[in-house]
């Protein structure tokens, strides 16, 4: 389907008119009425309706050419209810994919970021919210100077959690705390690696 950009809006046409999101009013629905499989109420979300199936058909269409309305639904999501999806095993599915999404605009990724900028501890030392870490530090946003920062304030936080010491040592937080320089070129490297 992906190599099909015909087929892509006549699917997601349906799927609006499934998911109860065909209508303008009702649009900004869609991605948590597919997270939850119709169960979202239209005005607070229960990160516990979340379903599998629903994550895994969110995760696809996230790599469509045509995220217009997933655009707007992601756009929409307060920060607590983004904090809430990335620690849960299936909704985290969702976040790592928008993260991986090459069609998503980078303005909404920094939306879906800015929501954990203030208690990064927790989120990398959740089970689920330990891969969508890996998802944002491997996103093409994160350039060597944005890892260095997000290590500066990484750096003072005390964790015993396993999630957060698998998640430090792909950051290498021991070369970064004892030699800041040859941690910039390894991640110059990695950097340049992920690109091509």
């Amino acid at each position: 389907m992906v190599g099909h950009e015909d087929l892509q809006e006549p699917v997601l046409k349906e799927l609006r008119q499934y998911f109860k999101a065909s209508k303008k009013e009702n649009k900004i629905n869609f991605l948590l009425n597919i997270v939850t499989l119709n169960k979202y109420n239209g005005k607070s979300f229960n990160v516990n309706d979340s379903h599998l199936h629903g994550c895994l058909l969110a995760e696809v269409l996230l790599s469509f050419h045509k995220v217009k309305t997933l655009t707007a639904c992601l756009e929409a999501l307060q920060a607590p209810d983004i904090v809430k999806l990335a620690k849960n095993k299936c909704g985290s599915h969702v976040l790592q994919a928008a993260f991986r999404s090459s069609t998503l605009e980078d303005s909404v990724k920094e939306k879906l970021i800015s929501s954990f900028e203030d208690d990064w501890g927790s989120l990398i030392s959740d089970v689920y919210g330990s891969h969508v870490f890996e998802s944002i530090w491997e996103c093409s946003l994160f350039t060597v100077k944005r890892r260095q920062d997000l290590m500066k304030k990484l750096v003072p936080i005390q964790s015993d959690s396993k999630f957060w010491k698998f998640a430090m040592l792909r950051c290498d937080m021991y070369l970064f705390r004892k030699d800041r320089k040859a941690w910039v070129e390894k991640m110059k490297k990695s950097v340049k690696g992920a690109k091509q």
